[in-house]
């Protein structure tokens, strides 16, 4: 008798591409500073939106962001949205819970601490590492919100925000239901969502190991108080000194070594010609538009999926413009080289948010005739005031409103 032959194990993505019925977050309903639950395992697990339609969330590869367009499903209740409740602005401080988070980026997941959090003795020494909950509890804390837990952020767990008075259930506004049947096209740009939401998990893998990398090479003269890659640029810009720039020159050298050797210029050139693909395509894809050649609804599915492109924008020339002026005051090669990083980046962003922009202009020439209510109800909200502005006349009474 023949052994039993061992069945090969599918991916969970596969798996659930097979369930007819998903259920996903709304990226136009998710506000920023949502919380959201997802409660599909024991655990289960919990995100922060800290910008439009982009979910900060600590991971087994480090503290880093997805798109909330990625984020499904397969039963209604394995998900919840908790909106605080005022809403948050700017603290004393003037700064948001997003820039407490956009503090924490890079940071390690702290394991000992995820599953010592049941545990009201067992504290481990897990000094700049988090785990899911504990970063949102904890960003709330550095904000100065008090969600009302009952514990320090070290022992929250993601189905402890369920009691937090602070917090409101806005599940119901914020969920879909997407069937393959009915909705094959949105369903399709979810699982792709899904997909491309890995290289956000491949960059912060890299970047963890190009910083524990450095950490290494660095010996003795590493920092303590150093946490993240982006944290480990700054300590060296800091350190310089007239008295001592021979020093610096040398760990920077150490430093470029390793993200040389560790794959961190490689990979943003490698996402570089990625994008540089997907423009070409889009081009053309808008090229055919023109012509009438054209599935226009995958493009309306395309551009609700993209209508967030380019929000980011403004963090990413925040980020640029620090670089900038520590490759002035320090006139170090390492600034230098991140600065034309950031520029390539916020260039093909840029790039990005032209296209949407002419593709959905494009969109809505090719509707003549039609209810011009209609027609702006196709196109995203954010989209912005060339399609959702009031028309250049006066609205008389019982006429509907525009979007």
């Amino acid at each position: 008798m023949s052994p039993p032959t061992r069945r090969r194990s599918q991916s969970p993505l596969a798996r659930l591409a097979k369930k007819t019925v998903i259920y996903a977050l709304d990226q136009d309903e998710v506000q920023q500073d949502d919380i959201v639950l997802l409660l599909n395992s024991p655990w289960g697990h919990a995100a922060l939106c800290t910008q439009p339609a982009e979910l900060f969330e600590a991971m087994p590869e480090g503290l880093h962001r997805r798109p909330v367009v990625s984020t499904y499903v397969k039963k209604r209740n394995q998900i919840s949205v908790l909106r605080p409740r005022p809403s948050l602005g700017a603290n004393v401080d003037g700064k948001r819970l997003a820039d407490y988070a956009e503090d924490l980026y890079g940071a390690a997941y702290n394991w000992a601490g995820a599953i010592t959090a049941v545990s009201r003795w067992l504290r481990p020494n897990s000094e700049g590492s988090y785990f899911c909950s504990q970063v949102i509890a904890q960003i709330f804390a550095d904000y100065g919100s008090d969600l009302k837990l009952g514990r320090t952020p070290d022992k929250v767990k993601p189905r402890d925000f369920l009691k937090s008075d602070a917090l409101e259930n806005v599940t119901a506004e914020c969920l879909r239901e997407v069937n393959l049947d009915v909705n094959p096209l949105e369903y399709e740009h979810i699982m792709t969502a899904a997909a491309e939401s890995q290289w956000a998990a491949s960059e912060m893998r890299m970047n963890r190991g190009v910083f524990l990398a450095c950490m290494k090479r660095l010996g003795k003269e590493r920092p303590k108080d150093v946490h993240s890659l982006r944290h480990l640029w700054q300590w060296l810009g800091y350190k310089i000194r007239p008295d001592n720039q021979h020093i610096v020159v040398r760990l920077e050298a150490a430093i470029l070594d390793e993200m040389e050797a560790g794959g961190y210029w490689g990979f943003y050139q490698q996402l570089h010609e990625r994008r540089e693909t997907i423009l070409g395509e889009l081009k053309h894809e808008a090229q055919q538009f023109r012509s009438g050649i054209t599935d226009c609804e995958r493009l309306d599915h395309w551009l609700r999926s993209q209508q967030h492109t380019g929000f980011s924008l403004p963090k990413r020339c925040e980020y640029l413009n620090a670089f900038r002026d520590w490759h002035q005051k320090t006139n170090l090669l390492l600034f230098k080289r991140l600065v034309e990083v950031f520029e390539i980046q916020m260039h093909d962003t840029e790039l990005f948010r032209e296209q949407y922009e002419i593709l959905s202009k494009c969109r809505f020439h090719s509707m003549p005739g039609q209810d011009s209510t209609r027609c702006r109800a196709g196109i995203p909200r954010h989209a912005g005031p060339v399609f959702h502005g009031k028309p250049g006349r006066v609205r008389r009474a019982g006429q509907p409103r525009y979007r």
